[in-house]
């Protein structure tokens, strides 16, 4: 991993928003693919919180800090990413998405769609506490 990659690696592991947004620009700025940077600097980071939270050592809080700080970056991001796609030739593969009825919950909906649309991917968002209906209907 390259410095620019472990350091945006580490602001995400700290949920510091601002690092994260200072390192992606930083990587913006020398040329860095956008892609690259998610899959080496943003993912990593975030895959290491997941593990500080399963064995005890980072709580929800954290978690929350770390989420939004790349939500944060892959907003960022994501201008340059469909950028990219429309050079892109190939249909690209679609995916609706959304929270059952009765989970409120969208932080993690909200990265997943931020990651499909970063692999090139046209996403439909459903929204929060989606009856099954609506899926399908979607889907037709």
């Amino acid at each position: 991993m390259t410095d620019i990659l472990t350091r945006i690696a580490s602001a995400v592991l700290e949920g510091n928003r601002e690092e994260t947004l200072k390192q992606v620009e930083a990587g913006l700025a020398s040329g860095y693919d956008p892609l690259e940077m998610i899959n080496g600097g943003l993912s990593p980071g975030l895959e290491a919180v997941g593990d500080k939270f399963e064995c005890g050592e980072y709580f929800l809080p954290d978690m929350m800090l770390a989420a939004g700080a790349m939500s944060a970056a892959l907003g960022l991001l994501e201008p340059h990413l469909q950028k990219k796609d429309k050079d892109k030739q190939d249909k690209p593969a679609r995916v609706v998405i959304g929270t059952v009825k009765g989970d409120l919950h969208s932080i993690g909906k909200d990265i997943v769609i931020m990651m499909m649309r970063a692999a090139g991917m046209e996403v439909f968002d459903l929204g929060v506490d989606v009856p099954a209906g609506s899926f399908v209907k979607a889907l037709q």
